[in-house]
């Protein structure tokens, strides 16, 4: 009953489902799923990216699309003057950070 109940949902008549092979049951229902989960995989990167411009200053011009498209810097060591401008770009978005030099 649970493939039928997918077979509905997908948008197909209930009658057709009892005249479809099992491989062709599977095909379609792996199709409807990979969909479903494209689509969720969107959602999710659309709410992502709204909490990113939520946070974003509002004094400064939104960033333009390549570079919030583009691909995260990979994993490595930080350098001084980059995490200072990442403690900086926090402060000015309102986070509560002190910043100061320590000898």
């Amino acid at each position: 009953m649970k493939l039928l109940t997918l077979w509905v949902q997908s948008g197909r008549d209930p009658d057709a489902f009892w005249r479809q092979t099992p491989r062709m049951l599977a095909a379609t229902l792996a199709g409807y799923r990979a969909a479903r989960k494209f689509d969720q995989d969107l959602v999710t990167h659309q709410a992502r990216l709204t909490a990113v411009l939520h946070r974003y200053p509002r004094n400064k011009l939104l960033p333009t699309l390549d570079e919030l498209t583009k691909p995260a810097k990979p994993n490595g060591r930080q350098s001084t003057s980059e995490m200072l401008a990442a403690f900086q770009d926090m402060q000015a978005a309102g986070a509560p950070i002190r910043i100061r030099k320590v000898a």
